[in-house]
């Protein structure tokens, strides 16, 4: 069983730092949050975004 946790948890961090302390605490699966400034627009490409999580070992197969 994989536990996961969404990125809203850490909502006051832009994306790559947050991604980066929820891999370094052991998850594998995240739910990414889509509001802001975790995916404001412009911020990140899709690509960016598919290769961090990959560098990350995480999965996210939940976006809200």
């Amino acid at each position: 069983m994989h536990y996961g946790i969404s990125t809203s948890l850490l909502h006051r961090h832009k994306l790559e730092p947050a991604l980066k302390r929820i891999a370094a605490a052991g998850f594998r699966q995240i739910e990414m949050s889509s509001e802001p400034p975790h995916l404001a627009p412009g911020e990140y490409q899709t690509l960016e975004i598919r290769a961090l999580l990959d560098d990350l070992g995480l999965t996210a197969p939940v976006g809200h």
